[in-house]
């Protein structure tokens, strides 16, 4: 709805203050994403993967946006 500047400040500080929810960190990967915002992306996929190692959701997205 054309608030998505918001969108990643309400994602990040949730981030911020549950960094044990995959989802808000996917979320904001895939948000940047869409924006466009590649690096910012990867970097954020990098940072999920990190905190995530175990998870095959993590390094599919990661690697979804390496190969992008």
């Amino acid at each position: 709805l054309g608030r998505a500047e918001e969108a990643l400040l309400v994602l990040r500080d949730a981030r911020g203050r549950f960094p044990a929810d995959f989802d808000i960190g996917s979320t904001l990967v895939t948000l940047l994403r869409d924006l466009g915002r590649q690096e910012e992306a990867r970097i954020e996929a990098r940072e999920l993967l990190s905190r995530f190692p175990q998870d095959p959701n993590a390094s599919a997205l990661l690697q979804s946006l390496d190969g992008a």
